[in-house]
């Protein structure tokens, strides 16, 4: 509950790939919230008040998926809010020219995509809830310490720029240009792409290395970044 909570305010994307474990997990002990707290939520040795707390959040969620008929498969509206939320932003970035490097990503990946969509049997869902299906089987295959094919690694790294979730990280280890991005990411604060302004603050962050490197005075780039970062943040 705590951690839904803290991923939702932080990381959207990681908030999702975890409230759809919750689904299953709820899933593995038959929507029962006695069976849940018997042999899921007595592990975690809260106290009184904490546990009453998660007790209500796990049997709200229950309630949610008897009646939205989710039983046995499928997620909840509330997730499904979030897919179509982040399938018209991608959309928007997609029609938009201010984002090149996000469409130049998106058609790298674009070839996997295709192929996810071949593969599977979701072909009338969006290409992003196919890369989430994706990243979730990954995680999965991960959390049972099984295998992941060469194939399927390819596909990952190719369709998300940076991994959205820690455990999925080392999928860059043969990488150098990724795994030295990876050491920025302490430093772009609490998920950056949440934070006001950050779309604008990416491209001037890019313009900004692209004039240092054509020989602008460090300093004075530097500033023209922040200016440019803080009004965008201001604006937000």
């Amino acid at each position: 509950m705590y951690i839904a909570q803290q991923l939702k305010e932080k990381n959207i994307a990681e908030y999702l790939l975890y409230m759809w474990q919750v689904e299953d997990i709820l899933r593995a002990h038959h929507l029962d919230p006695d069976e849940l707290k018997q042999n899921y939520l007595a592990q975690f040795r809260a106290t009184e008040e904490t546990e009453k707390e998660m007790e209500e959040w796990y049997s709200h969620l229950i309630r949610m998926m008897k009646e939205e008929g989710i039983q046995e498969c499928g997620h909840l509206q509330i997730n499904r809010n979030i897919i179509l939320w982040l399938t018209d932003l991608h959309n928007q970035l997609l029609q938009s020219s201010k984002f090149p490097f996000y469409t130049a990503a998106y058609y790298k990946a674009l070839p996997y995509i295709v192929e996810l969509r071949n593969k599977g049997d979701k072909k009338d869902v969006s290409e992003l809830e196919n890369c989430f299906d994706a990243l979730y089987g990954v995680m999965l295959l991960r959390l049972q310490h099984k295998p992941i094919s060469d194939e399927t690694a390819k596909a990952v790294k190719t369709s998300t720029y940076f991994s959205v979730k820690n455990s999925l990280s080392d999928l860059y280890a043969d990488d150098e240009v990724m795994n030295e991005y990876q050491k920025l990411m302490p430093y772009l604060g609490d998920y950056y792409q949440v934070t006001p302004g950050w779309a604008e603050a990416r491209t001037a962050w890019w313009n900004m290395l692209q004039q240092v490197g054509q020989g602008t005075d460090v300093t004075t780039a530097v500033t023209e970044f922040c200016n440019t970062a803080n009004a965008a943040a201001s604006a937000s």
